[in-house]
């Protein structure tokens, strides 16, 4: 079995997972962004401001606008380009604009000998590129660009004393910044792999559920074992053919769980298939046809089940292995080559022995070897044997009718009496011996040639099994729920083993008087099911050596 199967389970598969730069990117974006956003932009503002109370003329003001306009430009350019689906622009093209703003202040600086604002305005580049850069790398290198710049500044101006403050209050920021774009970088992947695993862990979920449902509506029992061969699953196929529920053998050895029989000895151990399977083996059990190894599976009532059971090893860990198991009911497929036995039985021996019969008093006829009253009898046994092989031919197909689920009947109001005289005029031989004992007026409800039929099984089989001469009394009754109609001989009598299976195919009494008999071991099993078509049933009344009462019973 293979247990895709049927049906049609999804392979477990990894969907687009979302990538720090992807749907992400532009919150986390403006995260890192914003603690630098204010400062940045006090800095730039306070920069001119600044420059313009230190008497700076218009060139400057240029400069210190164009500076501004490339870090305003370089943050919009950055941002549009991480909105679009996760791509980032690369990190060196905002670089340049910061960089020249940052060359622009630094000339700014030293026309004005170390003005406060243009060593403020170094220091807030430094801060916008560490801040706005995803690249650590470029962020490094563009932070240690404008902390040499501001080196610069001081060598020139001989203000080494001024650059020290703005130096370390650079590199502070710089490591602060850095530390929460890592903050940043690391929320991102631990996000990443938050989504990534509850993807995961929501494939797996709806695949187990997926394999659940299809284990659980298979019609097949499957139990699988643990690596010391004890109960894991068991589906409910299994608890139907059991009697026994996951909840009592999940833990359980699997041999004394599934049980299993091969008709005489209970399987146990090393001969039990889950266990030869465990150790390394793969055991197809009870193959049809070859009955020396039929396998029954016990239920919890004892009752055994004719199955066939596959079991094979599939790895867990560390060289163990459990073991998966399939168990089929072959009850119907048993039925069914019994069935075909009983039929090749039936037509090689009860049709043949009539056809002979029929062959061979039609051969003394054809050749004129007996004439007057010996002829006479040559065809009313010729006229016998027809009718017994009509009569069988009309029970196998009635069989297969009802076989084949069409066994269609037309309910009707009818005369009790009138029928049953119909059907025991059927049998003129025997006419002494059947008594009637039916009230007048007494009606039935039912398929006139469906109860014809039953009568006439009921009757035939009480003739048959009895004493010649003996009586064959026919009783009808009406209540005010059911219509019943006995027929009761003196014969042979069935013996309680035998009356449990008495209405089965093909079956018939195991006493040695009976077998002796000729018959096909259908006109019970035809009478029970015609009965149960009607809503109605066919009870057994009878002891060994007593005769028997079979009953009809017809719902008004």
């Amino acid at each position: 079995m293979a247990l895709a199967a049927s049906g049609g389970v999804m392979p477990l598969r990894e969907k687009n997972l979302p990538s720090p730069e992807g749907l992400e990117t532009e919150r986390l974006f403006g995260a890192a962004l914003k603690p630098w956003a204010i400062p940045t932009f006090i800095g730039v503002f306070g920069a001119g401001i600044l420059a313009w109370l230190a008497g700076a003329d218009f060139r400057v003001l240029v400069l210190l606008v164009a500076g501004v306009a490339a870090v305003l430009t370089g943050i919009y350019w950055l941002r549009k380009r991480i909105t679009r689906k996760g791509d980032v622009f690369p990190p060196w093209l905002l670089a340049i604009p910061i960089v020249a703003a940052q060359l622009v202040a630094t000339g700014f600086a030293i026309t004005y000998h170390g003005i406060d604002g243009g060593m403020w305005f170094a220091l807030t580049m430094m801060s916008a590129v560490a801040g706005q850069s995803l690249d650590r790398n470029w962020a490094l290198s563009v932070g240690v660009v404008g902390g040499l710049l501001v080196l610069v500044v001081a060598v020139v101006t001989d203000q080494f004393d001024l650059a020290r403050s703005p130096a370390i209050f650079a590199g502070s920021i710089y490591v602060v910044t850095m530390a929460g774009l890592a903050s940043t970088q690391r929320a991102a992947a631990v996000e990443l792999s938050d989504t990534a695993n509850r993807e995961r862990i929501s494939l797996l979920e709806t695949h187990n559920r997926q394999v659940e449902a299809l284990i659980n509506s298979l019609q097949e029992g499957l139990v699988t074992t643990s690596n010391e061969g004890r109960v894991e699953r068991w589906n409910p196929a299994l608890f139907a053919m059991t009697g026994r529920s996951a909840a009592e053998v999940v833990g359980a050895p699997v041999d004394e769980a599934l049980e299993l029989s091969d008709g005489s000895t209970t399987l146990k151990g090393s001969r039990h298939p889950c266990v030869i399977a465990r150790e390394g083996g793969v055991t197809t059990g009870s193959p049809l046809g070859e009955p020396e190894r039929d396998l029954f599976l016990v239920a919890e009532d004892k009752s055994e089940i004719p199955v066939t059971i596959s079991a094979a090893p599939f790895p867990i860990d560390h060289g163990e292995h459990g073991v998966v198991a399939v168990v089929t009911d072959v009850s119907r497929e048993r039925n069914v080559s019994e069935m075909r036995d009983s039929l090749i039985s039936l037509v090689s021996h009860e049709l043949r022995t009539p056809l002979t019969m029929t062959v061979g008093f039609a051969d003394l006829l054809a050749d004129g070897a007996v004439e007057g009253e010996d002829a006479r009898q040559c065809a009313v046994q010729i006229r016998d044997a027809t009718s017994r092989l009509s009569s069988m031919i009309e029970d196998l197909l009635t069989t297969a009718v009802i076989e084949a689920g069409e066994l269609k009947l037309v309910a009707e109001s009818c005369d009790a009496r009138a029928l049953i005289e119909s059907v025991a005029s059927r049998f003129p031989d025997s006419s002494d011996r059947i008594k009637l004992n039916v009230p007048e007026e007494l009606t039935l409800n039912g398929d006139p040639d469906g109860i014809e039929h039953v009568l006439t099984n009921l009757i035939s089989n009480a003739l048959k099994y009895s004493p010649n001469h003996a009586p064959v009394t026919i009783t009808a009754t009406g209540g005010a729920f059911e219509t019943t109609i006995s027929v009761s001989d003196e014969g042979i009598g069935i013996a309680p083993s035998d009356a449990d299976h008495i209405f089965e195919r093909f079956n018939r009494a195991s006493n040695e008087d009976v077998q002796r008999l000729p018959g096909t071991g259908l006109g019970l099993f035809i009478a029970s099911q015609v009965a149960e078509a009607h809503g109605g049933s066919v009870s057994l009344e009878s002891a060994p050596g007593e005769g028997a009462t079979f009953t009809l019973h017809l719902p008004v």
